[in-house]
């Protein structure tokens, strides 16, 4: 069985946008930080299986629910 490591990063922030570095600070993702969060989730679906992991920011926690929402089973 081959496996792969995948490294995501959050989408584009309001920061990101003004050429700002973020550090720690909690800033939002822009309209477009969104629209790639969804687009690594298309990319995801039906992983077999993701170990995943994240920071305690907005950012960090929107792409961790865009990846989780990704590999859940549809249901019957």
């Amino acid at each position: 069985m081959v496996s792969q490591l995948v490294l995501v990063r959050h989408g584009q922030s309001v920061y990101n946008d003004e050429n700002r570095f973020t550090g720690w600070t909690d800033v939002q993702l822009t309209a477009e930080g969104y629209e790639e969060a969804v687009q690594v989730q298309l990319r995801t679906l039906g992983a077999p299986e993701l170990m995943l992991f994240t920071g305690s920011t907005t950012r960090a926690w929107f792409a961790w629910v865009s990846l989780t929402s990704a590999c859940r089973p549809e249901s019957s």
